[in-house]
């Protein structure tokens, strides 16, 4: 059999066919277990704060690998944790996350948290932190409109957000809360 050379048609079809599998490979293998550290200086002189920005780390039972990753944002000693993107995988697995929260919840100030996520709606994830830290400073953020910020309201959070927000305004926002607002 005779293999024909490779044209940029033949080449962009191969990429196209293959690039569906290696996103599932990455999301399979690689993602789950991949957690990269980066520094970054935004001004020239000291850090004002040092804040530590998580995303995605799709829980799904491993508490071994939820727990390193909460030593490295440990061993890091941040001022502020930002977490994004989807934390926990399915409700099945919020019990153990919350109990890694509860072991931690003397060092956490404050959460800012989505309404809307895609396995677990906001209400009930803040619900669940509200019941494992009481005192837990719960900032809700969403594109929705001003109905989700009533039902925000019932659900007891202390600030909302409305998307989009500026990190100027999510600053004030957590500054106020935790009583750091300045002029």
């Amino acid at each position: 059999m005779k293999i024909g050379r490779m044209t940029r048609r033949r080449f962009l079809f191969g990429a196209l066919a293959c690039a569906p599998l290696l996103a599932c490979a990455d999301a399979a293998w690689l993602e789950p277990q991949w957690v990269k550290v980066r520094h970054h200086k935004f001004t020239s002189g000291p850090a004002a704060c040092r804040l530590a920005h998580i995303t995605d780390i799709h829980h799904k039972g491993d508490c071994a690998y939820l727990e390193s990753v909460v030593r490295k944002i440990n061993a890091l000693s941040p001022e502020a944790v930002c977490f994004t993107g989807d934390i926990v995988e399915q409700k099945r697995f919020l019990p153990e996350a919350l109990a890694i929260l509860d072991r931690q919840k003397d060092e956490i100030s404050a959460v800012i948290i989505d309404m809307m996520m895609p396995v677990m709606d906001g209400p009930t994830a803040v619900r669940a932190m509200r019941w494992s830290v009481p005192g837990l400073k719960i900032i809700a953020t969403s594109g929705l409109s001003e109905m989700e910020q009533s039902h925000a309201g019932e659900i007891k959070v202390d600030r909302f957000l409305q998307k989009p927000y500026t990190a100027e305004q999510l600053l004030r926002t957590l500054g106020g809360l935790l009583g750091k607002a300045k002029g």
